[in-house]
């Protein structure tokens, strides 16, 4: 409401050694089920979920909010690609552009007020480096990759804490909701 921007959720689940891949272009289930329902519910929740190109191209992520049996949810939040490669089929909104705060103007513009960042290492390193990540859910499962890619790919030294603001397990799984500090 004070910026007029969306609020921002950055997501992502790891691995115990922080790996979110087994390796760069392959796509990995880290997560259990009942993880995986927990964000499928905070999926209906939100306006939009953004993912990078890279992501969008090596996941082909639906980026939509289904049922424990499979179905789609009522509520479906708007599908988005945020980068300059033009990668999106129809039903998914291209933003072409590295800037986050252009793609939250955009976003903001469209009616949504509260996007998902769903992945990418360079999307969200944007996101953090920017100032514009409100909420960040980390999901962590009892597995180790022991190489692959982490959730966060940035050059510059970033010593920012997580304010921790719930814990709780789903599963195997440890779920981490905090604030950036």
């Amino acid at each position: 409401i004070v910026t007029g921007m969306p609020f921002v959720t950055w997501k992502f689940a790891q691995s115990l050694d922080g790996r979110v891949a087994a390796a760069i272009g392959q796509r990995t289930k880290i997560s259990g089920i009942l993880s995986r329902g927990f964000v499928h519910e905070l999926r209906a929740r939100v306006g939009a979920i953004m993912v990078g190109t890279q992501t969008f191209l090596v996941d082909s992520p639906s980026l939509v909010a289904r049922e424990v049996d499979g179905s789609l949810k009522a509520n479906q939040p708007l599908r988005v690609v945020m980068g300059m490669r033009n990668v999106a089929p129809k039903e998914f909104l291209q933003l072409a552009t590295r800037d986050p705060e252009v793609a939250l103007a955009d976003l903001a513009k469209r009616g949504v007020n509260h996007l998902l960042l769903e992945g990418g290492a360079t999307l969200a390193a944007a996101f953090v480096e920017s100032g514009w990540i409100n909420e960040v859910i980390s999901i962590t499962a009892p597995v180790t990759l022991g190489a692959g890619p982490r959730a966060l790919a940035t050059n510059s030294p970033l010593f920012g804490r997580v304010k921790i603001t719930a814990t709780f397990t789903l599963g195997d799984d440890l779920i981490q909701i905090g604030e950036l500090g």
